[in-house]
């Protein structure tokens, strides 16, 4: 596999999307950057530009528009140098040397596998592949129920069970419709498996991405590069008590609701479902609210990027410090180039 390939770590959040990323990190071949949403923020304005020096620099100037990439700790000097000796530019190769250039200063060996992970990319799939015809996917999933469970833990997001059982559906969903007409492409990995049988996943994963495994991923707990509350499980080593947690800690109520809003995507995945906790009536008033209220915070995430992207910029920024998820410094171990 060449550098010129890329992958990305999509799904819904708190999957083990983090998880993941954190692991695969630990292959010297392999780098997965920290979120950030700049490949969607710019895609609007740059996707069908003809490139010249005035423009690449134009890009180069709003990159930075997506604040998180102050967490990349990238050598700004330098990445203009390589965005500008590109040969015959368009969209793709640049946003390609962005990815690039975290990997090269991490340190990485080549051949470079570059990837990304980004939850908020299951709804733009179609995009990137557009992007980067290429690219692979591993399509992170995990029990409707522990996810729903996991979301009403944390500061971001809905807090409405069946709200967020239909976010889960919507994202899902959304990766299906691409996965199917590019199934060789596509690999899916359940997160309980992940946390059941890690080397055995791994290595299928390592495989799919064309790069021998390596066993020092399973010790990701001891080079975490993000120090945020909800993430604190990357701190630790794999824990087999986090899948199911659900049957422990989820009121009969909301099991129902979400087994009501998932149950044919749950069953799909193999998961098992019992809808004798929800009633016939219930059962509409659920359908009606988890569906008017996901639906528009699912639509408001696609259709951000259609407006102005300092708009957009100055939109992500105060979101992110409203639920928490302003994240102003990471701890890197990495030993890169402010």
């Amino acid at each position: 596999m060449t550098s010129k390939q890329m992958f990305f770590i999509v799904g819904r959040g708190r999957s083990g999307t983090s998880l993941l990323q954190t692991i695969l990190n630990q292959h010297p071949h392999i780098a997965v950057a920290p979120e950030a949403q700049f490949v969607m923020l710019l895609y609007r304005k740059y996707r069908r530009r003809k490139f010249d020096e005035k423009v690449i620099l134009n890009f180069y100037q709003d990159l930075f528009l997506e604040a998180r990439l102050k967490n990349w700790k990238i050598d700004k000097t330098l990445l203009k140098k390589e965005l500008l000796a590109i040969d015959k530019p368009d969209f793709s190769k640049l946003t390609h040397c962005v990815y690039a250039h975290y990997g090269h200063q991490r340190g990485k060996i080549k051949p470079l596998i570059l990837g990304d992970k980004n939850p908020h990319y299951a709804l733009f799939v179609k995009d990137l592949i557009q992007i980067f015809p290429k690219a692979k996917f591993i399509h992170l999933i995990r029990d409707a129920r522990d996810n729903v469970l996991s979301y009403r833990n944390v500061s971001f997001d809905m807090k409405s069970t069946t709200a967020l059982a239909y976010r889960w559906n919507f994202y899902h969903k959304e990766i299906l419709k691409v996965s199917e007409q590019y199934n060789a492409q596509f690999t899916r990995l359940y997160f309980e498996q992940l946390i059941e049988s890690p080397e055995k996943e791994l290595r299928r994963i390592c495989r799919f991405l064309g790069v021998g495994y390596n066993p020092g991923m399973l010790q990701f707990y001891q080079s975490v590069e993000w120090d945020t509350p909800w993430r604190r499980n990357l701190y630790k080593p794999l824990d087999r008590n986090l899948p199911q947690n659900w049957r422990q800690k989820m009121s009969q109520e909301d099991i129902g609701a979400v087994e009501c809003v998932c149950g044919k995507l749950l069953s799909k995945f193999s998961y098992s479902v019992s809808l004798s906790n929800v009633t016939p009536i219930n059962y509409y008033f659920i359908k009606i609210f988890g569906f008017f209220c996901a639906g528009i915070y699912t639509c408001l995430e696609k259709v951000i990027y259609y407006f102005p992207i300092r708009f957009v910029a100055w939109f992500l920024i105060g979101y992110r410090k409203l639920t928490g998820t302003w994240i102003t410094e990471e701890k890197s171990t990495a030993g890169v180039h402010a």
